[in-house]
């Protein structure tokens, strides 16, 4: 993107998300489909995770974000 023309930004919000802890996954696959159609734009998808006790949880429900930025572009990299 140049200075011009910068990224769009989109939300996507999910609630009620039956999410266990420590799966190594957050983003459904339907979710992660949508990120690829927005492959231009930046898109912050907004979990509000149930929470509960029997998936791993404190018992409170609460937010998770994920950020998924532009193809090519590079929020951090790591040095050699």
């Amino acid at each position: 993107h140049s200075q011009s023309n910068p990224p769009k930004i989109r939300l996507l919000t999910r609630r009620g998300r039956n999410i266990s802890k420590e799966t190594g996954t957050l983003l459904s696959p339907d979710d992660r489909k949508l990120g690829t159609e927005f492959a231009e734009d930046i898109l912050l998808t907004a979990y509000r995770l149930n929470g509960s006790k029997q998936q791993g949880w404190a018992g409170k429900p609460f937010w998770v974000l994920n950020v998924k930025l532009p193809e090519g572009m590079v929020y951090h990299r790591g040095q050699k």
